[in-house]
């Protein structure tokens, strides 16, 4: 998270979610939570955490009501993960010297996954 935080600080300058109080960088903070905990296995459960003391300050985050955190998939662009996408791909390839000229054998079949991402973690169990 220490790592990812300061690429997010871009979507910060997005409009915050209509009626509510989350921000598009606070909403993608908690899908990297939901993705890679194994403990998160609801949308409920999800928003608990952002209750927690510990996580909010690790995350620097604010607590999040249910309703927005369900409704945000819809609201936020996904489009605007792709340039943090694209810097995060950049850096592992620069990291990682086996991984050079990886960039030239993959072939993307479906660009949707960016869009999709956003709106479909619920379904990851």
């Amino acid at each position: 998270f220490n790592q990812i935080l300061p690429l997010l600080k871009s979507l910060r300058e997005q409009k915050a979610h209509h009626n509510r109080n989350l921000h598009m960088d606070e909403y993608v903070l908690l899908l990297l939570l939901y993705f890679f905990n194994p403990l998160m296995k609801t949308l409920r459960g999800l928003q608990q955490t952002t209750e927690l003391d510990d996580v909010k300050k690790k995350l620097k985050i604010k607590r999040c009501s249910l309703g927005a955190l369900s409704e945000a998939g819809y609201v936020f662009d996904a489009k605007l993960l792709e340039p943090l996408f694209r810097e995060l791909i950049k850096r592992t390839l620069e990291k990682e010297g086996k991984l050079t000229g990886i960039e030239k054998q993959l072939v993307a079949v479906d660009g949707t996954i960016i869009q999709s991402v956003s709106k479909a973690f619920w379904v990851r169990r």
